[in-house]
């Protein structure tokens, strides 16, 4: 009886462990990115699609500890969100540089049609609001900075699931 017991008091311990080994490893970053600055702590990138026909928003937005969240709705005031994950943070600082020069070299678009797809870097603290917009049927000079970036953001979700 000893032996059954002990055996069990050992499964027991070990699938303990593993439960909390298993959750510890995703848990939610607590603190902001490395390469983000005291000032940029409020820093937010957002990527998604408007559909002006079905009337709908899917949006996805990353905050300075690289947590994702995704917006849906069919208008802006019946929007609801979802946690989906985190960027490791040596992949958010390398995708938020990359963006932000993204930004610096398309500097104002707003190119839409029925579809249209966006991106925006926003740091209230820094009064940074940017947004661009293009037509995602449409593979356009003005877009190519921007393009290769929202994909950039949407395999990063890809690889949370």
């Amino acid at each position: 009886m000893h032996r059954s017991t002990s055996i069990i008091r050992w499964l027991m311990i070990t699938f303990a462990v593993v439960i909390v080994a298993a959750c510890g490893g995703t848990a939610r970053p607590s603190v902001s990115a490395p390469c983000i600055s005291e000032k940029s702590t409020a820093l937010l990138v957002r990527w998604g699609d408007e559909d002006d026909s079905l009337r709908t928003i899917t949006y996805y937005e990353v905050n300075s500890k690289g947590e994702v969240t995704r917006y849906r709705g069919t208008s802006r005031d019946s929007v609801t969100s979802d946690y989906r994950g985190w960027i490791p943070h040596d992949a958010y600082c390398e995708r938020v540089a990359s963006t932000r020069t993204a930004f610096l070299q398309t500097q104002a678009m707003n190119v839409r049609g029925v579809r249209a797809r966006f991106m925006e870097y926003v740091n209230p603290n820094g009064d940074v609001f940017l947004r661009v917009v293009w037509n995602p049927d449409l593979q356009t000079f003005q877009s190519r900075f921007i393009r290769p970036e929202y994909e950039a953001f949407m395999q990063h979700l890809r690889d949370l699931n």
